[in-house]
């Protein structure tokens, strides 16, 4: 999952893992900020929502106990 770390000089810090990278502001949502959620779809990135992680997670619970 990916958040924003930080955001300077036009650019998104975005971590993964433990690992960094430089997205240019023009990439992310208007109104995303430092500390949010983000993911890569469909060629943009997205906020993620509280709402649409709990569907993730019901999604993988789901699959693992079927």
């Amino acid at each position: 999952m990916l958040y924003i770390d930080r955001i300077e000089s036009g650019f998104a810090v975005l971590v993964n893992d433990g690992k960094s990278v430089d997205v240019s502001i023009e990439l992310l949502p208007e109104n995303a900020k430092e500390g949010d959620r983000v993911k890569f779809e469909k060629g943009r990135y997205i906020l993620e929502t509280d709402t649409s992680i709990k569907q993730r997670i019901k999604e993988k619970q789901d699959m693992l106990f079927d």
